[in-house]
């Protein structure tokens, strides 16, 4: 049968197979092997670690650098510790010397002794909580022996005094403690949550006087703003009366013919109250309301009128026809031409003077046009007037 196999045209087939199976099949055999060699015979350390070898459960060497190493399986295994730096937070409510109650924020940042790494690894269990546990403990009594004003300012005091604490303790489990950095401290929730609200009053008391202070300012700025506009309407308002006076005292003199007459002052009062009250009457006719004429209650003074009566009545004829013309005011001021104009205006119409005029003052062109619009004919030129002095 093998000489079946290894004659003809099988034998050919049979050494090129064999040819194909060594060729591929050794670099194979090689890589499948260096594989398991690596797997089960090689111990490999990583930089930041330190490695150990145990046989049957006891430490043989434990100080191996990052590198391979050959071991038995079975009899032999490999561990690895890391001895590079590690932190934990650290976060306390602790009580200071004053029995104030304030929360500590920090970092406790370690790392594994080389030479001690054995018992690190096999006789502390858990080793971040009992590391946190000693810190937490170390840093309340730092907290204890100062006062909260001192804790405020001394951080890197008490970083130093949970380092003295702990550190103879920890080397001995294998670890070294290399820093504390206090982030914060800070007043409990409560004090914060005081504080702040005392804060928010206060903020909100600033708010109240600033708005109170700015509406005292505001008040007597317009205060003055409408005592100047009171004294200036007073200056104009006597100037009229003024030029009034004088007007009656011509008119007088044309009438009786005495140029160097002369009025005294209650005789010039009652003439005012006079024409006051025919201009009141005139009012009222231009209205279509009753009109009635009052008089002053001096019987002197009413006698002394009573002999001008047909010339006033006759003058004021005259200044109901000059009503419809236009008058020359250009030698009257801004603020007399005002006051002329509502002193022409009859009583209902008063409120669209003082529309007009202050749509004039404000720029309000539209506005001015209406209230002009509204007034009679008969004084639209004085209107006219006094816009164009604006």
């Amino acid at each position: 049968m093998f000489e079946f196999l290894f004659t003809g045209p099988i034998e050919s087939y049979g050494r090129t197979t064999i040819f194909w199976l060594v060729l591929f099949g050794t670099p194979f055999v090689l890589l499948l092997g260096l594989v398991l060699v690596k797997l089960f015979f090689i111990f490999s350390v990583r930089p930041g670690f330190v490695g150990m070898i145990l046989r049957a459960g006891k430490i043989q060497r434990n100080d191996l650098d990052p590198g391979w190493y050959f071991i038995i399986p079975i009899l032999q295994s490999g561990e690895r510790v890391y001895i590079g730096l590690q932190r934990i937070p650290l976060e306390e409510e602790a009580r200071t010397k004053d029995q104030a109650i304030v929360t500590v924020r920090g970092t406790g940042q370690y790392r594994v002794l080389r030479e001690k790494a054995a018992v690190a690894e096999f006789e502390v269990q858990d080793p971040d909580n009992v590391i946190k546990d000693r810190l937490l403990s170390a840093l309340r009594s730092a907290i204890g022996k100062r006062t909260a004003a001192e804790c405020f300012e001394n951080k890197e005091e008490i970083s130093a005094d949970i380092i003295g604490e702990v550190k103879a303790g920890l080397e001995r489990l294998g670890f070294e403690i290399v820093q504390v950095p206090i982030i914060e401290v800070a007043p409990h929730k409560d004090v914060v949550k005081a504080i702040n609200d005392v804060q928010a009053a206060q903020r909100a008391t600033d708010v109240e006087r600033a708005r109170a202070e700015a509406i005292q300012v505001r008040t007597a700025a317009e205060a003055r703003a409408q005592a100047h506009a009171a004294e200036i309407r007073g200056e104009g308002q006597a100037k009229a009366l003024a030029a009034q006076a004088a007007g009656y005292l011509d008119m007088i003199r044309a009438v009786t013919g005495d140029l160097t007459a002369k009025v005294d002052v209650r005789t010039a009062s009652t003439l005012i109250m006079f024409f006051e009250s025919m201009g009141m009457k005139r009012s009222f006719a231009q209205s279509g309301k009753a009109s009635a004429v009052v008089l002053p209650d001096d019987q002197a003074v009413i006698s002394e009128i009573a002999q001008l009566v047909p010339a006033l009545v006759s003058h004021e004829a005259i200044d109901s026809q000059q009503d419809d013309t236009e008058e020359a005011v250009d030698h009257l001021t801004q603020a007399e031409m005002e006051e002329l104009l509502r002193e022409r205006l009859s009583e209902p119409l008063k409120e669209v003077g003082s529309e007009y005029l202050d749509a004039l003052k404000t720029g309000a062109v539209d506005a001015a046009k209406s209230a002009m619009e509204r007034m009679p004919q008969r004084l639209r030129w004085l209107a006219q007037k006094i816009a164009d002095r604006i």
